[in-house]
């Protein structure tokens, strides 16, 4: 498992995790909503069986000079997702999943 911190202000931003995971009864992990993605600037190329991995796992990878818009982007989702699952008391995916949550987004 490798996890890395995406938000704003990060010294060197390198990436940006879009995804809405849940858990099922069972323990399961599974994406639901917005097709998972990754958005990764330059790496180094020791980098390169992490990214495959991904992308055999079934995530979208964006190699991109430069993940700030990407930051941005994600900080702004966060912003209109988040209220409504707070108001709602559904998950991202939940939200996501609405036709009606999602339009407001």
């Amino acid at each position: 498992m490798l996890a890395a911190q995406n938000g704003l202000g990060q010294p060197v931003p390198v990436a940006v995790c879009f995804m809405a995971i849940s858990r099922t009864s069972d323990g399961v992990l599974s994406s639901r909503g917005p097709e998972p993605r990754v958005v990764v600037s330059s790496l180094h190329s020791l980098w390169r069986p992490v990214v495959s991995a991904w992308r055999e796992a079934g995530l979208v990878v964006e190699e991109v000079p430069d993940v700030t818009p990407h930051q941005w982007e994600k900080a702004i989702l966060n912003a209109t997702v988040g209220p409504l699952c707070l108001i709602t008391s559904r998950t991202v995916a939940e939200v996501w999943s609405d036709p009606e949550l999602r339009q407001l987004v």
